[in-house]
């Protein structure tokens, strides 16, 4: 059931009021998706991103899901959660 989310999401990208805003929607399904590929805890790592993403300190590339830095340090069981 790998398009099952993309289903239920159909609807939020519809609605969307532009073509920017359906985008926006699609970037953060995306990165969300990929967290939970990489068993990441959400919360945790969002709120990392959000106050981070315009940090001129930091790459981009460090705060995607993969990134080495981000499994190391918001992984399910290094948050205490498996």
């Amino acid at each position: 059931m790998v398009f099952k989310p993309f289903v239920i999401q159909r609807k939020n990208f519809q609605t969307s009021d532009s073509y920017a805003g359906a985008r926006y929607t699609a970037k953060m399904f995306s990165i969300i998706q990929t967290k939970r590929a990489n068993n990441l805890n959400t919360y945790q790592y969002l709120n990392y991103i959000f106050e981070n993403i315009n940090n001129p300190n930091i790459k981009i590339e460090s705060l995607l899901p993969y990134s080495d830095k981000m499994s190391e340090k918001f992984s399910n069981k290094a948050c205490g959660r498996i």
